[in-house]
């Protein structure tokens, strides 16, 4: 039988986890354009101060609608579920929390530059025809900063293994 600091390795580490992508999404909210190195930059946000204002505000309240109650259910089990019965299955919620986070975001971003950059065409801008097919800067971000995500909560993972808590 497993001793309740090792069956509660999942729950911490998520919880470590969920805590930062929330202090995260604080963070993001009152930043500035071009200082977040994670948040959502591309030519369209980089160059407008309301459209970065507009990524960013859907990005953190994304950040507070997934994972806000994702924490709080994160907590209770932490609590109740002194087995770690569900453990495993309660990050892999997570990490599918954060594949629909970033999923929504990455269509966001692409829809508002597509339209972003018709209107930089209409008023006479300079705009590729394959810049304006594949917007493509702000996915390379996202998947960026997906992977890095994903790096993150295997650290965690590997951390609270390692260290037993």
């Amino acid at each position: 039988m497993q001793t309740a600091t090792n069956s509660n390795v999942y729950y911490i580490t998520d919880l470590v986890m969920l805590s930062f992508l929330v202090f995260f999404a604080f963070i993001v909210r009152k930043s500035k354009r071009g200082i977040m190195p994670v948040a959502v930059l591309t030519p369209m946000t980089a160059a407008d101060e309301n459209e970065w204002k507009r990524v960013n505000k859907l990005n953190a309240t994304l950040i507070f609608i997934i994972f806000i109650p994702l924490l709080v259910a994160n907590i209770v089990l932490l609590i109740v579920d002194r087995s770690g019965r569900y453990g495993l299955t309660f990050t892999l919620i997570i990490g599918a929390g954060i594949f629909v986070y970033y999923a929504i975001l990455m269509a966001y971003t692409d829809i508002r530059e597509r339209r972003w950059l018709a209107e930089q065409k209409r008023k006479g801008h300079p705009v590729s025809e394959f810049e304006f097919a594949f917007p493509g800067v702000s996915k390379k971000r996202l998947i960026t900063g997906f992977i890095a995500l994903v790096c993150v909560i295997i650290t965690f993972m590997i951390l609270g293994r390692v260290l037993n808590f």
